[in-house]
């Protein structure tokens, strides 16, 4: 295809369209049927399952072959359709095929000769002539062909043979059979004597004169080769075998079915020689030799051709044909590889071809499209609506304005169209903007690879490449069937339209008026002048287009026919009505009796008489079943598909073959062939899931279809369920039982009627093809998208679990394949939306979108700990299946449940990078449907608060990059406005409209305030014309909305601005005063000013009450203001409230004529028309901390039902009628910074101080739902984690400094909890994991000892906080190495004191010296310090000091160490890595220069020296030779190289702020572990690939990092929780005992976080406790014996 072709396509137009594209290759085999069983059988067998592997595995394309030979009907034979139908099979070849599309097999028999089923009458009656000129009867002729005066010219039409023979269908009555055969030769030898009479008086040609003497295999071979208009060798096969010996077996019984035989042993010459002409001659011409395949044999005394005899030839034909059918395929699909990967280009085709068709028949609607004319040419900026009834004709009018673009608005214009709902890209809202987005990027020459992948950046990139239009190529959308278009990501909300069209573009949509939301959607954006109603035809109209049509398939009616469809027009004249009459009446003839012209008054009776005529002339069982798989696809079948499944009907296949049975058990292609003939006018074709398949073209059809055949629930359930067990694939390269008919046992003399068969079916694995390289993987998304469905629907819902939605394979693939939304979806869709799993992907949904291959993690991490929960067996098998899958590909497993459980309550939790940490820039729409966040880089992003999908990404463009960093709502509207602090430069403004989430201006305002210090000091306000910007302190301003001109500068220095009524009055508090000023916002003056007897603290009120409450500073009184306009008091006090026994109220909030007040530890409903108090809730005492609340406020629902209040990191919920507090909810173990109400009162969205999540909740649900099970948890963040040397215990502190939680790793568990009196630094454990050492920061005895296990405190050492500069643990576990420096002398002195004891067992004094570093080496044998010595300001002293712990004499001293980096190679040992000054300095230079050095204090002597020297610490495993810094730098200490370097390619931010966790190394030094805190995963890479093999989903900031040498790694997290993962090795053996392990210590781990949940009797806590506890301590046993292995 050249490149002007190409861009024709892509433009829109629908000028000579080329084929479109069908993922197909379709052959069409023409032989002579009775001369080619063997080789056909060997085909069907054995090569045919072999090309439909190749072809799908290989290329994606499906395989069909149409063999219209096997398995003929009677029917088919009775209306002398075959030759047409195969006639139109090999166009449609030809026409979809890739590649191949024709293969004949021409050997020595030239076939069966039809009769012409229609002759021109000039043609007949010439011919009529001939023979009564030659004394011929002719009465013959004249019964069996009648003329068709409805026919233009009208034409001589073969009658079907039943009509004249009447017992001709039956099966048994072999006397009309013998009948019709007698009749059919003597009008064919009839027709040839006249044909040939008339061509050699030259009355006809010879051409004319052939089609009387012409085989069905020539008339093929001339369709198929002869007259194929391309190039024949790139799609057309022959095959050619002679029996050399033929003619010397004539005698031979079976000789006839290899040669045309007119009596016994004589040969038909006449056909021989046509046979040779066109097998030796005419093919040869058209075919190269490569293309045909010629082979000789010898004559088998068996049958002519024998399985047995020619093995080998018959071997060599079936590997010929396959390598040459292939050869053709890989070339085809080679020249169409750019047009195959070109999706944009197959979706733009497929509607353009839909286009053209529907223009076929269009007809009348000029007024309509003159409407539509003037919208096009005109300026308006809003898009066009059609819409009217189903069936009206809004597609075929979308269709013809399409076409007309060109002529009635601008010949260069960009037609983008689409038929919604015809295609899987036109049928899906992300799909959609990605296809229009490269269709348009490829008209305006834009890169393609700029358009996002999320669909919120779909959505805003589209919205952007409408700009790319100009005057010279305008661009025109037009998006047919809104309704269609599926409702997933909130595509019925509109949103992704643009309400204002930019210049030089337009857009017509349509909709159907039984679709009432997405009307009452479009009406609520869109002006009225915007809609075009599209009635249906009149009934006049009707009949002139029904005119209109028939001349253009050359065809008329009688005048008592016309009566007949005029009086049904007068009922109905529906457009689609007006096709259907069309089409019935189509087969009229002019001798039809009017008793058989009936028609039908309305589309579904039309349909079903449509649906009773297939069943009546195809059968019943054929046409019931048929049409029963293609409507239970629900969006459509591929040909390959249904020919397998009525394959794989025993009951279609036992009616199909009640008297022959075919070689192999298929339905014969020409049944369902002949079926579609009927019907193709009412079926589309369109590519689902990378399949070409077809569906109904209209609704309507589809109805009529479901409650014709599927209204059964049983047989729908059967049909659903042979679909399901196709795509299990279940059938596929098995044998199928099935049982013979009595009729078909007699037959065949069966003595045994159960048998069995291949069916040949098409396999259905999950991937076709698994990607390599370039290559992409190939998956099976028909069976990902249609099992589930049909397995529902046919009520399998264990095979639902087991194969689908509990199947962890099937789970991951699909999650590759599609997306998270798509995975949910199977949920809600079947009914499973309650389950854990569901649940689990809900919260996991925002990981799982960015990071697919967390899966594993995601389930298992939060499934453990609802096992004992599940129903079945094969969730648990799900779960074993996830934590294998994490073992194999991450290697990195929950060693327990590691993530919160979410509730029913818990809707969705939004983690997106952008949104910033404690964001307050988040507001709700008003029909509480949407919520929306400002994130930090200018995007304003929409989400769906139902389901937490992100809706739409709106990019706000600053003149200078200004951060944009202010966001508020407009008073009583849905208008957001949008501003920044950053205003040095200019002051940007962007108003947006939260329903459509589109900018509905943006502006520069005409003053900027380059001195706003905070966020909260500038508050931005919007009317529905002023602007008010006011910066607290310094200005108070007002701007015209549409323009940005600043109108007013208010003489104020204020503190608080309130907008009052409609937006029509601005209220002012003066800074330091207590005077309020209200201000017309029309005028600018001063309408009133009220003052306050003492400071406010401020005015409070509700957005639709005209009452303000003011707070006094100081005070526990507070004063109702009337600031009702209208009102005579307004502006004055009209009550005053006071509560006594408060030292101040904090705030305040009005809901019409209730005030709830907050006081430092209560909320207080008060009754403003009383004013008295009427209800108080008070702060339970078991959730207030013991330091000062940092966050408290409430908030009453609409309703007044319920009053929801934020608490530290508590949500509180009290029923405001009972004043009873209902549920108490700790959504994380961190502070809350800001909880939201819905405008209905539904949903409590809260955000967090030192996180960016945002969690949104169902009230009702959370009020009725207990909290669920938390993994292992403190109550605020994890800050330290300190795990023992041996890796069995752990002591965590939180950022409190006074919790502390033992931990017994090996069972995952809390051991105890310390003593929250006191309050420490980082925690130190010994190695054996027995005892803690806690320093406090000023007690004279700042050292603590305690007890890992009982958690009391051992000992304190005499040690005051200002001395201690290092404390450490002996590798023995026995001592505790003190470093203390006087306060006054600076001298340093080791005090060892004994643990736990806290004895002082020696003391060494060392000197003035600065200790950077300490630690017992050589197994405690010596202490190593690092010193400095300060001589003078730039003279410094750098030294090692090692000395003998017995002895505490100094034994070795290592000169110019730098003091930071002395560190052990592995814990205990003698090495030591240093660096150290290097001797040897460049001169000139003054940069010092170090060398990296290892020590070894056994030898006492440097044993290895490098010069590549790490830039920080290193981190060892326990060999000693790779260690990994905080930067991911990986360094062999063997080579003294950095030998690569893990996530180089990434931005860690907060690596400069020094909050980053250190990298770790496992014990093995097999693997290196980090986190990546902005995208909190954490990863693993192997040290010997130098790869990341493997990621970990954290939920939350991780603040530390460790990891034991049983390879368990621990996380502690800021939401308080402590991650415990297991770093497996996928080689491992025991890998299976490893799971077990896990799965069980989970169940007695959280059976003991139930024991510990109130509600319990203590004697039944006791007993469930002594339990658990004997469990956990099985548990650890067994780890500790896996320990061992490891």
């Amino acid at each position: 295809m050249s490149e002007s072709q190409y861009q024709s396509v892509m433009r829109g137009c629908l000028d000579n369209l080329p084929s479109l594209n069908s993922r197909l290759v379709r052959i069409f085999i023409s032989s002579t049927f009775t001369d080619t069983r063997e080789e056909r059988n060997l085909l069907l067998e054995s090569v045919y399952p072999k090309l439909k592997t190749y072809c799908k595995e290989k290329h994606g394309l499906d395989f069909q072959l149409v063999d219209m030979r096997w398995g003929v009907p009677s029917d088919a034979t009775n209306d002398h359709q075959a030759t047409n139908l195969c006639r139109e099979e090999i166009y449609n070849c030809q026409k979809l095929s890739t590649g191949p599309n024709f293969v004949t097999f021409l050997n020595q028999k030239y076939g069966y000769k039809p009769l012409q089923t229609a002759i021109n009458v000039a043609e007949f009656e010439t011919l009529l002539s001939a023979l009564r000129e030659s004394g011929r009867e002719v009465t013959q002729l004249l019964t069996w062909f009648k003329r068709d005066d409805n026919n233009v010219p009208p034409m001589y039409v073969l009658q079907p043979i039943s009509s004249v023979i009447s017992g001709y269908k039956e099966m048994e009555n072999k006397e009309a059979q013998q009948q019709w055969d007698r009749i059919y030769n003597e009008l064919r030898d009839s027709l040839k004597f006249a044909s040939q009479q008339c061509f050699d008086k030259g009355l006809i040609t010879k051409d004319v004169k052939h089609k009387y003497f012409m085989s069905v295999t020539e008339d093929e071979i001339f369709n198929g080769i002869l007259n194929f208009p391309g190039d024949p060798t790139e799609h057309c096969l022959c095959f050619v075998r002679i029996i050399e010996d033929l003619e010397k077996n004539l005698h031979h019984p079976k000789a006839w079915r290899f040669i045309d035989m007119i009596q016994e042993n004589k040969v038909d010459e006449e056909s021989q020689q046509i046979l040779s002409s066109l097998r030796d001659e005419k093919i040869n011409q058209k075919l190269k030799d490569f293309s045909i395949t010629k082979t000789q044999i010898k004559w088998s005394n068996k049958d002519g051709v024998s399985s047995e005899d020619h093995k080998t030839y018959l071997e060599s034909f079936a590997a010929t044909f396959f390598d040459s059918v292939v050869n053709l395929i890989d070339k085809a699909v080679q020249r169409e590889q750019r047009l195959n990967q070109d999706d944009a280009y197959i979706e733009v085709l497929q509607h353009a071809t839909m286009a053209v068709d529907r223009c076929a028949m269009f007809h009348g609607r000029e007024d309509i499209l003159d409407s539509v004319g003037k919208y096009l040419t005109s300026d308006i900026s809003e898009p066009l609506v059609l819409y009217g009834q189903s069936g009206c004709g809004k597609t075929s009018i979308v269709a013809q304005v399409a076409k007309q673009v060109p002529l009635i608005y601008h010949k260069n214009a960009v037609v983008v169209l689409r038929f919604l709902g015809t295609s899987p890209d036109s049928s899906n809202l992300w799909k959609l903007l990605r296809s229009l987005s490269d269709q348009i990027s490829v008209c305006y020459n834009k890169d393609k690879k700029l358009i996002p992948d999320d669909l919120e950046g779909l959505k805003s990139y589209f919205l952007q490449l409408l700009e790319c239009a100009t005057p010279s190529n305008p661009l025109v959308i037009l998006l047919d069937s809104l309704d269609q278009l599926s409702a997933e990501h909130k595509a019925h909300r509109l949103n992704w339209l643009p309400p204002k069209l930019p210049k030089n573009v337009h857009m017509i949509l349509s909709a159907y008026t039984e679709a009432r939301d997405i009307i009452s959607m479009l009406k609520l954006v869109f002006l009225s002048k915007s809609f075009i109603s599209v009635p249906v035809f009149s009934a006049q109209l009707s009949t002139d287009v029904l005119k209109s049509w028939l001349k253009m398939k050359n065809r008329t009616l009688t005048s008592e026919q016309f009566n007949i469809v005029e009086d049904v027009f007068r009922q109905c004249s529906l457009p689609l009505f007006v096709k259907l009459i069309f089409d019935q009446v189509l087969a009229w003839k002019s001798y039809t009796p009017l008793s058989e012209c009936r028609l039908e008054s309305t589309v579904q009776n039309s349909i079903q008489e449509l649906l009773s005529q297939l069943e009546k002339k195809h059968g019943p069982i054929l046409v019931s079943r048929a049409m029963a798989y293609v409507t239970a696809s629900s969006t459509g079948i591929s040909e390959v598909e249904l020919e397998d499944l009525l394959s794989l009907d025993d009951i279609v296949l036992t009616a199909v073959f009640e008297i022959h049975v075919p070689p192999f058990r298929r339905i014969p292609p020409l049944l369902w062939v002949r079926i579609r003939h009927d019907i193709s006018q009412y079926l589309v074709d369109k590519e689902v899931d990378t399949v070409r398949v077809f569906f109904w073209y209209h609704r309507q059809f589809f109805e009529a279809s479901e409650a014709r055949y599927l209204k059964n629930a049983d047989f729908s359930k059967g049909i659903h369920s042979l679909m399901a067990d196709y795509y299990l694939g279940i059938w596929h390269g098995v044998k199928k039982p099935f049982t013979y008919s009595r009729l078909q046992m007699t037959k065949l003399g069966l003595n045994k009627a159960e048998s069995e068969e291949d069916r040949k079916v098409a396999a259905q694995p999950l991937i076709f093809q698994q990607g390599t390289g370039k290559i992409p993987t190939r998956y099976n998304k028909r069976k990902l998208n249609r099992l589930p469905y049909h397995l529902h629907m046919a009520g399998r819902r264990n095979d639902l679990y087991d194969k689908c939605l509990f199947n962890y394979i099937w789970l991951n693939t699909k999650l590759e394949a599609t997306s998270v939304s798509s995975v949910l979806l199977d949920y809600i869709r079947y009914e499973e939306n309650k389950s854990p799993v569901h649940k689990a992907l809900k919260a996991a949904q925002s990981t799982l979108n960015r990071f697919p291959q967390t899966l594993a993690a995601e389930i298992s991490g939060r499934l453990l700990a609802v096992q004992s929960s599940m129903k079945s067996l094969v969730e648990m098998e799900f779960l074993k299946d996830s934590l294998s899958a994490c073992a194999r590909t991450t290697h990195l497993v929950p060693y327990q449940p590691c993530y919160t459980i979410p509730s029913d309550a818990l809707i969705c939790s939004i983690e997106h990078p952008t949104i910033p940490v404690n964001s307050m820039q988040v507001i709700i729409s008003e029909n509480s449907k949407s919520l929306v966040t400002l994130t930090v880089h200018n995007e304003v992003i929409t989400w769906d608060i139902t389901s937490g999908e992100m809706e739409k990404t709106t990019v706000l463009s600053t003149p200078n990059g200004e951060k944009l960093n202010v966001m508020h709502r407009g008073i009583g509207s849905e208008n957001v406005i949008v501003g920044t602090t950053y205003q040095k430069q200019s002051n940007p403004i962007f108003i947006m409209d939260l329903r459509s989430g589109n900018i509905e201006s943006s502006l520069i305002m005409e003053k900027n305030y380059p001195a706003v210090g905070f966020i909260d000091d500038l508050k931005l306000d919007i009317t529905s014309k002023l602007i008010l910007i006011t910066v607290l302190g310094q200005a108070a301003d007002v701007y015209d909305k549409f323009s940005g001109k600043l109108l007013q500068e208010f003489n104020i220095i204020t503190d608080q601005v309130v907008v009052l009524g409609n937006g029509e009055m601005v209220l002012y508090h003066t800074r330091q005063s207590n005077i309020y000023s209200i201000h017309s916002l029309e005028s600018f003056l001063l309408l009133h000013q009220f003052s306050t007897e003492q400071t406010p603290k401020g005015l409070f009120m509700g957005e639709k009450t005209p009452v303000g409450c003011v707070l006094v500073s100081g005070s526990p009184a507070a004063h109702i203001i009337d600031l009702d306009p209208k009102s005579s008091k307004f502006g004055e006090p009209v009550s005053k409230i006071y509560i006594p026994k408060e030292s101040e109220l904090q705030l305040a909030r009005i809901y019409g004529d209730k005030c709830l007040l907050i006081t430092a530890d209560k909320l207080i409903l008060w009754d403003i028309k009383t004013n008295k108090q009427k209800m108080v809730f008070t702060i339970p005492q078991s959730v207030k901390p013991d330091r000062k609340v940092l966050n408290f406020e409430g908030i009453l629902t609409p309703d007044l039902q319920y009053l929801v209040a934020t608490y530290e990191e508590y949500i509180l919920i009290w029923s405001v009628g009972t004043g009873k507090l209902l549920q108490t909810l700790q959504p994380m173990k961190t502070l809350l910074e800001r909880v939201m109400l819905s405008p209905d009162g539904q949903f409590i969205i809260c955000m967090f101080r030192s996180n960016n999540a945002i969690m949104i909740w169902n009230l009702l649900s959370v009020v009725k739902e207990a909290d669920s099970y938390r993994p292992l948890s403190m109550d605020r963040s994890a800050r330290y984690v300190s795990v023992a040397l041996s890796g069995t215990s752990a002591l965590a502190r939180s950022t409190s400094g006074n919790e502390f939680i033992s931990i017994d790793v090996l069972s995952g568990r809390v051991q105890c909890s310390l003593s929250r009196k006191y309050s420490a630094m980082e925690p130190k454990v010994t190695p054996d994991g027995n005892y803690a050492m806690l320093r406090s920061y000023d007690e004279e005895k700042c050292i603590k000892i305690w007890n890992m296990q009982s958690g009391q405190m051992e000992s304190e050492l005499p040690l005051s906080g200002m001395q201690v500069k290092h404390y450490i643990s002996s590798f023995d576990s026995k001592k505790a190495l003190i470093v203390v420096e006087n306060d006054i002398t600076r001298i340093v002195t080791l005090k060892i004191y004994s643990v736990p004891s806290g004895g002082l067992i020696r003391e060494i004094l060392v000197g003035r010296f600065r200790i950077t570093e300490a630690f017992f080496a050589d197994k405690d044998k010596y202490i190593v310090l690092s010193t400095e010595f300060i001589k003078g300001e730039d003279d410094v002293d750098m030294a090692v000091k090692v000395y003998e712990t017995e002895s505490a004499s100094l034994v070795y001293e290592l000169p110019d160490i730098h003091p930071e980096s002395p560190q052990p190679v592995v814990c205990g040992d003698k090495l030591i890595l240093a660096i150290q000054k290097n001797q040897r300095q460049e001169e000139g230079k003054g940069e010092q220069k170090w060398k990296l050095i290892v020590f070894d204090l056994g030898e006492n002597r440097i044993s290895f020296t490098s010069n590549n020297i790490p830039e920080v610490k290193l981190k060892f495993g326990n060999i000693g030779r790779y260690g990994i810094d905080r930067y991911r730098w990986v360094y062999d200490l063997k080579k003294g190289v950095k030998s690569h370097h893990f996530d180089s390619e990434e931005v860690y931010q907060k690596e400069a702020s020094g909050r980053l966790t250190t990298p770790k190394v496992s014990a093995d030094e097999k693997f290196a572990i980090w986190v990546h805190p902005e995208g909190h995963m954490l990863k693993l890479g192997s040290i010997a690939l130098g790869q990341i093999v493997g990621v970990c989903p954290l939920h939350s900031i991780p603040m530390n990092l460790s990891i034991t040498p049983q390879n368990i790694i621990l996380i502690g997290c800021e939401d308080g929780r402590i991650m415990l993962v297991q770093l497996v090795n996928e080689t491992e053996q025991n890998l299976t005992n490893t799971i077990m392990d896990i799965l069980n210590r989970s169940k007695v781990q959280v059976q003991k976080v139930k024991n510990d949940l109130p509600g319990k009797d203590k004697k039944e806590r006791k007993k469930d406790v002594e339990r658990t506890n004997v469990q956990l301590s099985n548990v650890k046993k067994s780890k500790s014996k896996t320990c061992t292995v490891l």
